[in-house]
């Protein structure tokens, strides 16, 4: 039998292999995706906002180092694909680690495999894995953060702990919502040394490093990145602290609690792609309602019994066991928190949860064997049909893979109409049209993206874009819309309206100034140019 070590290996080698075949050339299959395109047009250092400040900065390094071995990145599309090999890589050494923390707790090689593969393909995970997008890569430094807690438990290093606290901090400023799985590293400390009777000394000792060391990284870090883009020393911490976009995204309604399960079920199996609301779901075809509400009602349950029956068999567990299921918990409650406040569908937020709710599966799965043959029975075949459930994620996986990525020249025509003292204001939301323009051909002081500025301005946006306006105009130039006034209301109201307070309204002395250029073919159907005459109505 290989060694743990050795079997992890295998684990990564063979997760790379099925993320680099399935490399998606999809650009909107996931949130977010277009963004690396960032670095294709402005090759130079640059940080995103504090929800994924350093991934643009991953980016650059990675691509920098895949073009120095004669790679050639020279369209957006290679240099795309390239962006997807990192995240294949960072998914792999994810599973890498998962899988030696399974087999470590459970000691069965068949269990483990079958564990990290019904994670692997859940539409999370395997979403992101084979896409460009921000939080793989922030999801292996916090997956490694924690192994690397593991490995202190040895023989009480410290060393490995100094290092878990600054992995976790590029966790975090790689993808915010990352360190949320770090009090999880913290508990497994406390359980181990409850069950060692270590001395409170050394058990606080540990965590003030682990705790320090989690310090420092974010001064080093955070604080290199603000000095570059130029924040003064006095406003770091209030930036730090800072979430530009919560005002927009931020929901505490007890309606959030209602579509978690529905989330987790949506995360692991593609059911229900488009999800317009909890009513649009509840009153909508019988054929997608029942058969997912039995799924939700048939993954929860499993999941119930499986906490059920660690619990009851608590007294049979051992140390390293306890120490899993504890921090698995702590896992699966903190890393819940974006998903009750945030969203609870979003993707990249069920990453981490799915993990630690791997981890618990696990534990009841040994304590399954171990029960009568009827109840270990039924609960394979209940794992076996998990697994077949997932698989169905394959086929779109594969789809995106094959996609032939029309965007990129769709959107370059719109260059043949804006000139050099033009101006756009654009979607770049769900437009593909506009997102693709807007990070491959727009100059930086060319285009105002409405979305992006009003989730951070909110109706500030509105004297932004009239800014924009008067200032085009009095130099000579022109001004497009490249969609935005041909949004309906209910569009407008479900985003802009409703998270962002822009009334649909401020926008209708565009609407009304306003004569179509140009059409264009969008992943959402056709995408207008428009063009303001000149000059604008007076507000």
């Amino acid at each position: 039998m290989l060694k743990p070590a050795h079997q992890a290996t295998l684990a990564f080698t063979a997760t790379a292999l099925v993320t680099f075949a399935l490399r998606s050339r999809d650009c909107f299959f996931v949130d977010g995706a277009p963004r690396c395109l960032t670095v294709y047009t402005h090759p130079t250092l640059l940080f995103h906002p504090n929800n994924h400040l350093l991934y643009l900065v991953n980016v650059l390094l990675w691509t920098r180092s895949v073009g120095a071995l004669g790679f050639n990145l020279g369209d957006p599309l290679r240099f795309f694909l390239a962006v997807d090999t990192m995240n294949g890589l960072a998914a792999a050494g994810s599973i890498a680690i998962l899988y030696w923390i399974i087999l470590r707790l459970t000691s069965s090689w068949k269990l483990t495999t079958t564990v990290c593969l019904a994670y692997g393909f859940t539409t999370a995970f395997l979403a992101q894995a084979t896409n460009p997008n921000e939080p793989m890569v922030g999801a292996f430094w916090s997956f490694l953060a924690i192994a690397l807690a593991l490995l202190s438990l040895g023989d009480n290093r410290l060393w490995p702990l100094a290092l878990s606290g600054l992995v976790f901090t590029l966790a975090m400023a790689t993808y915010r919502s990352m360190v949320l799985i770090a009090p999880a590293a913290a508990v497994t400390i406390v359980s181990f040394a409850s069950a060692k009777k270590s001395t409170p000394v050394n058990l606080a000792l540990r965590l003030a490093t682990l705790g320090t060391a989690f310090a420092a990284g974010c001064v080093l870090i955070f604080g290199w990145a603000y000095s570059l883009i130029g924040v003064p020393r006095a406003a770091m911490l209030a930036k730090f602290l800072h979430q530009e976009d919560a005002e927009a995204y931020l929901d505490l309604s007890l309606n959030q609690w209602l579509k978690l399960p529905l989330g987790l079920v949506r995360n692991c199996f593609p059911v229900v792609p488009f999800f317009n609301g909890m009513r649009g779901f509840l009153t909508g075809p019988r054929s997608v309602f029942l058969p997912v509400t039995f799924l939700i009602v048939a993954l929860w349950l499993g999941l119930f019994f499986c906490g059920y029956t660690v619990l009851r068999r608590w007294a049979a567990l051992n140390p390293q066991e306890r120490t899993a299921v504890l921090a698995s918990l702590t896992g699966v409650v903190f890393t819940l928190i974006p998903l009750l406040t945030w969203s609870p569908l979003y993707g990249k937020f069920w990453i981490q949860p799915l993990a630690c709710l791997a981890v618990l599966v696990a534990v009841a799965f040994g304590q399954f064997s171990q029960a009568s043959r009827q109840l270990w029975v039924a609960c394979r075949i209940a794992g076996l049909l998990f697994l077949l459930g997932v698989a169905f994620n394959l086929p779109w996986a594969f789809r995106n893979h094959w996609h032939q990525p029309f965007e990129f020249e769709e959107a370059s025509k719109v260059k043949q109409f804006v000139g050099e003292k033009d101006f756009v204001v654009l979607d770049r939301g769900a437009d593909s049209v506009s997102v693709m323009y807007a990070y491959l051909w727009a100059h930086d002081n060319q285009f105002l993206p409405v979305m992006d500025i009003a989730t951070v301005r909110r109706t500030g946006l509105i004297s932004d874009v009239d800014a924009a306006v008067r200032n085009t105009q009095a130099h000579g130039g022109k001004v497009f819309f490249l969609g935005v006034v041909d949004l309906s209301k209910p569009v407008w109201d479900n985003f802009l309206g409703k998270h962002c307070g822009v009334p649909y309204e401020s926008f209708d002395h565009y609407r009304s100034a306003v004569h179509l250029k140009a059409q264009f073919e969008s992943r959402t159907g056709p995408t207008f140019l428009w063009e303001l005459d000149s000059p604008s109505p007076p507000r």
